[in-house]
């Protein structure tokens, strides 16, 4: 049985626009992070609630009408774990 990933924020976030691309504050642990659109997009959806890296995946197709290439998986993964480690996200296993 695969172990999968629910992420979720780890506090409110606080944007700021910046240019090309967002500042974004998380109240709860401090991180600050300068982004570019795809990784604001990831935490923006994750302020509707927890899912999972294909919940993110669907919601970012829903919300572009752009087909994610196949090999979309390990990039997505690369990003979710980065700002897991920052400290916006916090993943917990489920079975």
């Amino acid at each position: 049985m695969s172990v999968a990933k629910l992420y979720s924020l780890t506090g409110k976030l606080r944007w700021h626009d910046f240019g090309d691309g967002w500042v974004a504050y998380c109240v709860a642990t401090g991180a600050l992070r300068h982004l570019d659109v795809t990784d604001a997009a990831v935490l923006a959806l994750l302020e509707d609630g927890p899912t999972d890296a294909d919940g993110v995946a669907r919601s970012l197709n829903d919300a572009t009408g752009i087909d994610l290439p196949p090999d979309y998986q390990a990039g997505l993964s690369v990003l979710l774990n980065e700002l897991t480690d920052a400290g916006f996200l916090s993943a917990t296993d489920v079975r």
